[in-house]
């Protein structure tokens, strides 16, 4: 993905006050870090993120989404995430395999397990603060999402959501 952006950064940059390109996202999540490192890079380059009408953005997915941006055109990131109207954007708390974590450590030491998964958690929480800063997202949001159990998800319904995220709701008729 950064090699492709690069690329169209080089050779496509219309106007510095637009976005290099727009990404639809639909999935149902995956790694925590990758899903921040998709972010930043859509940041970075100016890219905006859509979900359209039908697909679903989950976990991972829905915090790349946030990274959406339009341009970095002083004073200020100018983000750019929409949402169709039908599409589905999900947040939950991040979670850690424990199975996962006994195989790296190579140990069935419950107590060690214990402390690498809390050192974990802190660190994830960590990140997921920083990148709601780094993405002028309302700490609130984090800290509800950070509270929640990892199955129960928080789907954006509510125009508080939408203004607290900075999410564009697009596909409605005119009133």
């Amino acid at each position: 993905l950064s090699r492709i952006l690069v690329s169209l950064d080089r050779h496509a940059r219309a106007r510095p006050d637009a976005p290099l390109a727009t990404i639809e996202l639909s999935s149902s999540g995956g790694d925590l870090i990758e899903g921040l490192k998709a972010g930043y890079l859509f940041s970075e380059f100016d890219v905006a993120t859509v979900i359209r009408k039908g697909d679903v953005c989950l976990s991972a997915c829905a915090l790349a989404f946030l990274g959406g941006t339009s341009s970095h055109t002083p004073p200020a990131r100018s983000p750019s995430c929409s949402l169709e109207i039908g599409g589905t954007l999900g947040f939950h708390n991040f979670a850690a395999s424990t199975d996962a974590l006994r195989r790296k450590l190579g140990s069935e030491d419950g107590l060690t397990s214990e402390r690498q998964g809390f050192h974990m958690a802190r660190a994830g929480a960590a990140l997921l603060m920083q990148y709601a800063a780094d993405m002028g997202i309302d700490q609130g949001f984090v800290a509800q999402l950070l509270s929640r159990a990892t199955e129960s998800f928080d789907y954006l319904t509510t125009a508080r959501a939408f203004l607290a995220l900075r999410v564009c709701p697009i596909g409605l008729g005119r009133p």
